[in-house]
């Protein structure tokens, strides 16, 4: 055994190194499993373990815990990781040289045991969640563990960790037996973590699906009750309003929309002095009559209602006259017949205690339960799991991590302060304010996973034994033909040492010699290819060079006209109108319009309106003024031009010369009957503003705004507006 006696400067040195690379590798959160973050820098711990003793591991791993127990705010993580270190250096260097097999004593037999009390006098882990986090730990000490075994394979980093140079060789058998192993550890590590997440996700997708069943259940059956009764009120509004001034009447046609809604537990009528002047059913009337007049001022539904057709859906209260009934109301503003003004108000009250089947909904599901809430977080329904009480205001606390990509939530409330309790949850807010929440209890989902990850942890063990004694199998019956493969091998391809190698080959078994001679094959295949491949990708690299150029001209073109298209003129726009703002100088905008191209298309067809834009395009593209730029299309028949021109008179005169110009060319047109010259006119619009002083779309506004007078004032003209 390697005790840490040398006290050297290089050791301490190298040893803090470790350290301080193993906290770095803490402070990197690693999404593994679960809310579980996969823990890689104990590896080092464990390789400065078997090559330098248990104590050299112990000054390694303190320092390197030092994240983590700053994150959980506690000790323990060095106790546990420096009993890992020490435990894991003495077994190795006395008994087993097994890495795996050690750490997986080491956490049967003191990591969990230790870990289990910690978590039961600290409260540091939720009880539903505290033995996945035993497994999780578990199960990432075998993962680095394993990290640990491969990288102590390479003779470098075994050379690097030792105190002195180690002359013992192991013999091929064990060396292969140990490169053997790992990969089938390996691959029945990524196996066994590639099952694991494929039935975690399965059990959360069938939660997720049994919990979005149940919500759209109780959230369908909710729109129905309540939608159904907004429509309902809606449509008696303007009934009520005809004869709200004819007491007999209006009585009457409140008994015949109560008996049309009998959802409604009772229907009022109140006046815009909030005083009630009807009820519904008569019995009601008789009772709220002995008490004298009755106002409803105080309630919100109706201080809502008096202004607003809308109806509104009130959150929930005891009603007066309706007992210790949970209720809520519906309630519509009656508008006057002859003004703006509302009359008064018609509500309609609901027993909540009488929808039974979403009552029969929340209690349906032994493992989900839900809640509704109105506009003030009181409860409304509940599950009776749950406990609530009926108006009882709820703090919605919502955890800032989630789990498996999913938030949860607890819930909070005068009875339940300190309810620690972790849901699932899914939410809907409905449009008249009321919310449903449906819920799972973490409890549950995590004895499911409890049991995936015990299955997991198991295999992971068994897997490591496994492989350690089919490794040691398969290397002492292929350990000499490996060798002479791997020999054989490493002459492939190289023309000077064909003598060499056939000679190499003769010495490997038939089926070695299938497989060499099958490499030698795909090596000169993939040569062949790769050099292929790289003339075919330099070709077409080449053509995709060419084809960008084209693209990128012809985004920024007008595909009839050839002039710019809309989304070039913008982004040039925006270019000089930042340069004109800096330079404090007026900018001029002038957009054409042709006249009656509209009829050029219905009565010469499409493709002569296509000969006059290309026409007219090509006048524009060959002026010759210095101070215009971006002649541009930017509509159907619409050409737009930026004027650089210093004041706005000069601007306006190159309108009226393009104007001009046009107005004399002859555009010959045709289709199958005859043919027709035909003088095409414009319009134009002259705006200049200041740039510092107004914005871009004030110019374009303007320049509309001219156009359209020129427009009006009989076509082939110019029309300007300065501002600036």
């Amino acid at each position: 055994m390697r005790l840490l006696t040398n006290k050297s400067t290089n050791t301490v040195t190298l040893l803090i190194f470790l350290g301080i690379t193993g906290a770095i590798l803490n402070l990197l959160r690693i999404p593994f499993f679960h809310e579980f973050d996969l823990m890689i820098a104990p590896f080092i711990v464990l390789m400065v373990a078997i090559h330098r003793g248990p104590y050299a591991a112990l000054v390694v791993s303190i320092i390197s815990t030092i994240p983590i127990a700053l994150q959980w705010n506690s000790l323990w993580p060095f106790l546990l990781f420096g009993l890992e270190a020490i435990f894991v250096g003495l077994l190795f260097f006395r008994i087993w040289k097994n890495l795996i097999l050690n750490i997986f004593f080491f956490w049967l037999f003191a990591g969990m045991p230790l870990t289990w009390l910690y978590l039961n006098q600290s409260q540091a882990v939720i009880e539903s969640h505290q033995i996945i986090f035993l497994l999780e730990l578990f199960i990432n000490a075998i993962v680095y563990a394993h990290i640990a075994t491969i990288v102590s394979a390479s003779e470098k980093v075994s050379q690097f960790l030792k105190t002195t140079k180690d002359t013992s060789s192991n013999s091929l058998k064990k060396k292969y037996a140990h490169q053997i192993s790992i990969i089938f550890v390996s691959a029945g590590l990524l196996i066994a973590i590639f099952n694991l997440h494929n039935k975690t996700d399965k059990l959360y997708q069938q939660q997720q699906s049994n919990q979005d069943l149940l919500h759209s259940k109780i959230s369908g059956e909710m729109k129905t009750v309540i939608v159904s009764k907004i429509s309902s009120l809606k449509e008696v509004t303007q009934t009520l309003a005809l004869v709200w001034n004819n007491n007999g009447v209006r009585v009457k046609q409140l008994a015949a929309i109560h008996q049309r809604l009998p959802e409604f537990t009772t229907m009022i009528l109140a006046d815009n002095n909030a005083s009630v002047i009807d009820f519904s059913p008569p019995d009601y009337i008789k009772d709220k009559s002995k008490a004298g007049p009755f106002s409803i001022s105080d309630r919100k539904y109706y201080q809502v209602s008096i202004h607003s057709l809308q109806p509104y859906v009130s959150g929930g209260f005891e009603g007066r006259g309706l007992g210790n009934d949970l209720i809520a109301v519906i309630s519509s503003g009656v508008p006057s017949i002859n003004s703006e003004n509302f009359v008064g108000i018609v509500q309609g009250a609901m027993i909540l205690g009488n929808f039974k089947t979403l009552i029969k909904l929340f209690n349906e599901s032994p493992t989900h339960v839900g809640i509704l809430l109105d506009q003030n977080n009181q409860v409304l329904f509940s599950s009776k799991a749950l406990g609530f009480k009926e108006l009882e205001e709820i703090t919605l606390d919502k955890e800032i991590h989630n789990i498996n990509n999913q938030k949860v939530m607890r819930l909070k409330s005068d009875s339940r302060p300190n309810d620690n309790m972790i849901y699932y949850f899914r939410e809907s807010d409905f449009d008249w304010g009321w919310k449903l929440i449906t819920l799972q209890e973490d409890g549950v989902l995590a004895q499911s996973i409890e049991k995936i990850l015990l299955i997991f942890a198991i295999a992971l063990i068994l897997m490591a034994i496994v492989s350690e004694l089919g490794a040691s199998l398969l290397s002492s019956f292929w350990t000499k033909q490996l060798t002479y493969l791997t020999s054989a091998v490493q002459f492939i391809g190289t023309e000077k040492n064909d003598d060499i190698t056939f000679k190499k080959m003769q010495e490997l078994p038939e089926e070695l010699k299938v497989l060499y001679k099958a490499i030698d094959k795909s090596k000169r295949e993939v040569t062949r290819v790769n050099n292929n491949l790289k003339q075919l990708v330099d070709n077409k690299t080449q053509e995709l060079k060419k084809v960008n150029e084209k693209l990128k001209i012809s985004a920024s073109r007008d595909y009839l006209t050839k002039l710019y298209n809309r989304r070039a003129f913008n982004q040039r726009f925006l270019s000089i109108w930042e340069h004109r703002k800096k330079g404090k100088q007026l900018l001029s905008f002038i957009i054409l319009d042709i006249d009656f191209f509209k009829d050029v298309n219905d009565n010469w067809g499409h493709p002569a309106g296509d000969e006059v834009l290309i026409q007219i395009a090509q006048y524009l593209l060959a002026i010759d003024y210095m101070n215009i730029h971006s002649v541009s299309r930017i509509g159907g028949e619409e050409f737009g031009i930026i004027s650089l021109e210093y004041t706005h008179e000069k601007s306006v005169s190159i309108a009226e010369h393009i104007r001009s110009e046009i107005s004399n060319i002859k555009i010959t047109v045709e289709n199958k009957e005859r043919n027709k010259i035909l003088n095409i006119t414009i319009s134009a619009g002259v705006a200049s503003i200041n740039p510092n002083k107004d914005g871009v779309d004030k110019l374009f506004k303007l320049a509309d705004e001219a156009l359209y007078q020129a427009k009006k004032s009989g076509r082939n003209c110019v029309r300007s507006i300065n501002i600036s």
